[in-house]
């Protein structure tokens, strides 16, 4: 039993202090490296588009953006900051969509566009620009939705409407509840001359 008194306790506990700090240290040094790398800016591949660095294209579609996520199985993505969007037409831009947020569908190619939507004719000349909080793409329709009450604004004239159908295949748009004046303006095709 007097072995044990004999020891020098106080060092050994000194060093056995230092040896749990370090233990602690490296462990919360170390703590991630096994983790997988984060995905570099290649790009990666959708259901008939891409994204790659801050841009989502697609055939009847492109955007640029600020954010985005995607679900664990990529089939959904919540992408922000919306800008340049374009939205084609027989492989030509004939919208241009600007919105806060979209959610993606990357199966279908469908999206919701939400916040401050803004949606303007790809014509330079045209002066023509929708305002809304929503706006649906249905893509294998080529059908833009506006299902909430939107503004249509040509110059200084405006027209409150309660939603509209903008159907690309058709080149139609159909507008309800409407409420003020526009001036839209077309210019006649060629078989019409």
């Amino acid at each position: 039993m007097a072995n044990w008194r004999r020891w020098p306790w106080k060092l050994i506990a000194l060093s056995s202090g230092v040896a749990f700090g370090v233990f602690i240290i490296l462990g919360i040094t170390l703590a991630g490296n096994d983790l997988p790398a984060l995905p570099t800016q290649q790009g990666m591949d959708l259901y008939g588009g891409t994204m790659h660095g801050n841009k989502i294209s697609t055939k009847s579609w492109t955007f640029d953006y600020t954010h985005a996520q995607l679900s664990t199985d990529g089939t959904a993505g919540t992408i922000q900051g919306i800008h340049n969007g374009v939205v084609y037409k027989n492989g030509k831009p004939y919208m241009h969509v600007t919105a806060q947020e979209i959610t993606l569908n990357t199966q279908s190619l469908d999206f919701t566009a939400t916040g401050k939507v803004v949606i303007t004719r790809a014509d330079p000349k045209a002066d023509e620009r929708f305002e809304t909080d929503e706006m649906i793409w249905t893509n294998a329709l080529h059908l833009m939705r506006l299902d909430h009450p939107s503004f249509l604004r040509t110059g200084n004239r405006v027209l409150k409407i309660g939603g509209a159908v903008i159907d690309f295949n058709k080149n139609t748009v159909h507008l309800t509840s409407v409420d003020g004046s526009v001036l839209i303006q077309h210019k006649p095709s060629q078989a019409s001359h």
